[in-house]
């Protein structure tokens, strides 16, 4: 597989699960239903990009348990500055503190220190773990804006910060099961007005 470029990128908190299910090339992030985010309170992951003829990387799916249920899912807390919509649940444990909701809004119900948002943690540490021992396809360098990565496992060299300001295309090559895993040991910081498709 040769490597020309490189692109990523989905996460947030004290550490980030990034497992995006594929998508076709263009496929803006909102609109995909196939796309399963999970922030989780341990250690981010994050992304690679392909060149030419490269092709995609079979990895196997990770199983999210009812973590799949959370946009989002923190740990000792979560905070939200501006208007976030959430489809789905809101959670943290074992934190309690949710703050910024109004003006976000989840469509879920919110778990703040519950049973139900523990469980979902002990699942999403279940997946990270599955996850960050995966060995690596690639390397992406710190911003990921701009790039177009294939299905794959991928991180920064150093497995340092990472960050998206702009667009990131996430090409599952016409594989609706196609597999992006992003691992850094950082954090994920997301611009304003960037998108992943």
């Amino acid at each position: 597989m040769s490597i020309a470029g490189i692109a990523l990128g989905t996460i947030l908190a004290i550490v980030v699960l990034a497992v995006l299910r594929g998508r076709s090339r263009g496929t803006a992030l909102g609109r995909s239903l196939g796309l399963s985010i999970v922030v989780v309170a341990l250690v981010p992951t994050i992304a690679l990009v392909a060149g030419q003829g490269a092709e995609a990387v079979i990895v196997s799916s990770v199983g999210l348990g009812t973590a799949s249920g959370y946009s989002v899912l923190g740990g000792q807390s979560v905070t939200n500055t501006g208007p976030s919509l959430l489809p789905t649940k809101l959670g943290v444990w074992p934190g309690t503190s949710i703050t910024g909701f109004p003006p976000g809004i989840a469509l879920g119900t919110t778990e703040a220190g519950s049973a139900p948002a523990a469980q979902a943690q002990a699942d999403a540490l279940t997946a990270y773990n599955d996850a960050a021992g995966r060995p690596l396809d690639g390397n992406t360098p710190a911003d990921l804006a701009g790039l177009t990565l294939l299905g794959g496992v991928y991180a920064t060299s150093n497995q340092g910060a990472l960050s998206l300001n702009g667009t990131l295309v996430l090409d599952g090559a016409n594989d609706p099961n196609s597999v992006f895993i992003f691992q850094t040991d950082s954090s994920l910081i997301i611009g304003g007005g960037s998108t992943v498709a």
